[in-house]
């Protein structure tokens, strides 16, 4: 009789534990299908507030359909020629005609040595004494973090642009050859980071980039395209 008495008491508990826990499980379930994974917000090469960005971007889009080409060029003029054509087209709409001897010849002497023919191309230039001084700075800055990060880099490389364009020491010529070389450097090292591609950015790819920035009748993103991809080849004619 007692133990009747005692299962009496005690089986309203047990019901209620077990309907207790079979409810928290059914909440822990229903979280778990309600639950969604935050998204991923994958960073890309683009900066909005760079008047020239644009130079990046079409240096990424001949320089993709340039590999899936799989040209295998391994002659400047064949790789200029091939770029060119790409260019031409009615997507992209490059005009200037790179292909001069003396163009060819610059690009000879960036890949001898980029570094050195850098500085003195950078001297020579029209670019005032604090424009030359900044755009080396940037250079030899992107030279030595070229392994970290894509997303350091493109911060640096923003942070960079940000303070290229509220300068007051730097003029209007200063900052469209500046933003124009950063843009490009930007767009190819993303290329390099996050395409797994047949291609190295190089310190030859952004000097030429900044050759024909210097040399409005020039594009410089021929120009930077052709000199990576032949200092990706290492040729030198």
């Amino acid at each position: 009789m007692k133990n009747t008495v005692l299962l009496i008491l005690i089986f309203p508990f047990i019901v209620i534990s077990c309907t207790t826990e079979g409810n928290v499980a059914d909440l822990v379930t229903n979280k778990k299908a309600n639950f969604k994974e935050p998204k991923m917000i994958l960073l890309g090469p683009e900066n909005n507030t760079n008047p020239y960005d644009n130079m990046g971007k079409l240096h990424n889009e001949i320089l993709e359909i340039y590999l899936a080409a799989n040209s295998g060029s391994t002659v400047i003029e064949d790789i200029m020629a091939q770029v060119q054509s790409i260019g031409l087209s009615n997507t992209i709409n490059i005009v200037q005609d790179c292909s001069a001897p003396a163009t060819i010849n610059i690009i000879n002497t960036i890949l001898i040595n980029p570094q050195n023919s850098g500085t003195t191309i950078i001297e020579n230039s029209v670019l005032t004494a604090h424009a030359k001084t900044k755009i080396t700075a940037f250079l030899d800055s992107l030279a030595t973090i070229k392994t970290n990060p894509y997303k350091d880099i493109y911060d640096f490389v923003t942070a960079y642009e940000s303070e290229v364009l509220s300068n007051d020491l730097l003029n209007n010529e200063d900052r469209r050859v500046i933003l124009t070389t950063t843009s490009i450097a930007r767009y190819s090292i993303y290329y390099e980071k996050k395409k797994d591609r047949d291609w190295d950015s190089s310190y030859g790819n952004h000097i030429g980039g900044l050759v024909g920035a210097l040399d409005t009748s020039l594009s410089p993103v021929i120009i930077a395209l052709v000199a990576g991809l032949a200092e990706n080849s290492l040729v030198v004619n």
